[in-house]
């Protein structure tokens, strides 16, 4: 389901929330952990849960109408920590498990390290989150929130907080506060310090360093031709072609491309496209990447949709073989 969040609140006993969050499934009785507090939810006098007070402000949202609410109505209510209200929020919303620049504090740090220290985790849980995350962000739900959530990163640092907190972390990691500041090859401790390499010497290290971890591939060319590749990247910037395709063919993972082949059997067809633009217009054309760099449109992302991977590119560009 697209609109299967929600947000809700904690009440306190005269019904005033002191908790906005937003979730998903059972996410609002489940239990939150807050600093000692190891169940942040309203309860009854004998300790049980009070479901009563658990308060569902607005159904069948989608994830970034959520963060949006739950950011609009901790505004309106103000948090206590920071003194603009009545709410126990340590954070302003509208993000996924943080304030961008909100730091946790040094003895929030430590006890968190005690905590989890030495404690094994669950391999096959941690597969099965990744699995879940990892399907819920390649959704198109997922694809806008990844969007929302870069453009609130933007936004608090183009603010006066952000260009604050960026500042303090320049002063922090620069100098001697940098972890590799003094190393064992820096400065007096560098071999070369105060030397300088000839240029013959210079010649020598730029030959020796050419090609180097580079692999060499056999392919024939569209007319059928050997060609030996000793550089997969520098071959696919000088004939523009673009390499993670030809190493999906030089890995066996695709047959060819536009002919450009390891398999010396393999005979190429030459064939034209119908590209789709957003609102149905069809073009007809026989060499896609032309047409990619004339239309402003990515070349792998098309061509994932010939081999249905993709559906879709951009706003609404499809293509297929005619």
């Amino acid at each position: 389901m697209m609109n299967e969040f929600y947000t809700y609140a904690y009440l306190r006993e005269d019904r005033t929330p002191y908790y906005i969050g937003k979730g998903s499934g059972r996410r609002a009785y489940e239990k939150h952990k807050r600093g000692k507090i190891k169940d942040f939810r309203p309860k009854k006098l004998n300790g049980s849960l009070d479901i009563d007070r658990i308060l569902i402000l607005k159904k069948n949202l989608t994830e970034e109408q959520s963060l949006k609410h739950e950011e609009y109505m901790i505004s309106v209510y103000g948090r206590k920590d920071n003194g603009s209200g009545i709410l126990r929020n340590l954070t302003d919303g509208g993000e996924c498990g943080g304030t961008p620049g909100y730091v946790c504090s040094e003895e929030r740090k430590k006890q968190m390290s005690k905590q989890f220290k030495g404690i094994p985790q669950d391999k096959e849980f941690i597969e099965r989150r990744m699995e879940s995350v990892r399907r819920h962000y390649n959704s198109d739900e997922g694809k806008k929130t990844i969007e929302y959530l870069k453009k609130k990163k933007e936004e608090y640092f183009a603010s006066e907080n952000g260009k604050e907190r960026l500042l303090d972390l320049s002063k922090r990691w620069s100098g001697k506060n940098n972890p590799g500041y003094g190393g064992r090859f820096s400065g007096e401790k560098n071999g070369m310090y105060g030397k300088k390499h000839t240029e013959e010497g210079k010649i020598k290290i730029s030959e020796a360093g050419k090609g180097r971890g580079a692999k060499t591939y056999e392919f024939y060319n569209p007319e059928g031709k050997k060609v030996i590749i000793h550089n997969m990247t520098k071959f696919c910037k000088d004939n523009n072609l673009p390499q993670t395709v030809m190493a999906s063919v030089a890995t066996g993972k695709r047959k060819h491309h536009i002919g450009w082949t390891i398999d010396k059997n393999f005979c190429y067809t030459k064939k034209s496209y119908i590209v789709i633009d957003p609102n149905g217009n069809e073009y007809l054309t026989e060499n896609l990447t032309e047409f990619c760099k004339k239309y402003n449109l990515s070349y792998s992302a098309m061509t994932n949709i010939l081999y249905e991977s993709a559906k879709q590119h951009k706003d609404g560009w499809k293509v297929k073989y005619k």
